[in-house]
């Protein structure tokens, strides 16, 4: 019975596409693209490269979904705050940089300010960041998400995809990303069959 009904959920990614039949339903409150500072978190032609908004409206779908004996998201009775705060590409190259941490932050506080129960985010950093830097205080996204926590918002975090990608300079096996060593965000990690 629990399917978000009177829930506010802020979402920060890589952008939203609602154009997907089990999407079309979802009650979007607001939505804002911190990345190109307007209105629209989906991609728009001649500012994002195609295909930036996919890994969005994927979690998006995980989440608010609803097309009945197809898909079912675990919150499809929530609403929706949709912050585009990750640009994938520019013009076909990888795009990762410092100024994706401010974008998110930006998402962040226009979500709190909006009234938003929880935060979930399955974006991350790592590339400029050392392991001795994933303390729970270093990282301005780390702070920014654990000052969201003692405001009263849950923040759900990706715990990220560097498991397999070995530290070899300090000879561990992997990592996660910020802001998932936040002392009290929420940070989701999986395993495949074997562990």
């Amino acid at each position: 019975g629990f399917c978000g009904t009177n829930m506010l959920v802020g979402l920060l990614d890589t952008g939203f596409s609602l154009e997907h039949s089990a999407l079309q339903h979802v009650d979007v409150i607001a939505q804002h693209d911190f990345v190109n500072d307007d209105a629209n978190a989906a991609d728009e032609i001649g500012q994002d490269d195609i295909g930036e908004d996919e890994h969005g409206s994927i979690v998006l779908g995980v989440i608010a979904g609803n097309a009945p004996g197809n898909l079912m998201g675990v919150a499809y009775r929530a609403s929706y705050l949709l912050a585009k705060t990750e640009k994938v590409r520019h013009n076909g190259n990888e795009f990762e940089r410092l100024i994706e941490e401010d974008w998110w932050i930006q998402g962040l506080e226009w979500a709190e300010a909006m009234g938003a129960d929880i935060i979930s985010s399955s974006l991350g950093y790592a590339d400029w960041y050392r392991f001795e830097n994933l303390d729970g205080k270093t990282s301005k996204l780390t702070i920014a998400a654990n000052l969201a926590v003692e405001k009263g918002l849950t923040v759900v975090v990706a715990a990220g995809n560097r498991g397999e990608q070995p530290l070899l300079d300090l000879g561990l096996g992997g990592r996660i990303n910020v802001p998932a060593d936040g002392f009290d965000v929420l940070a989701i990690g999986a395993v495949d069959r074997d562990g």
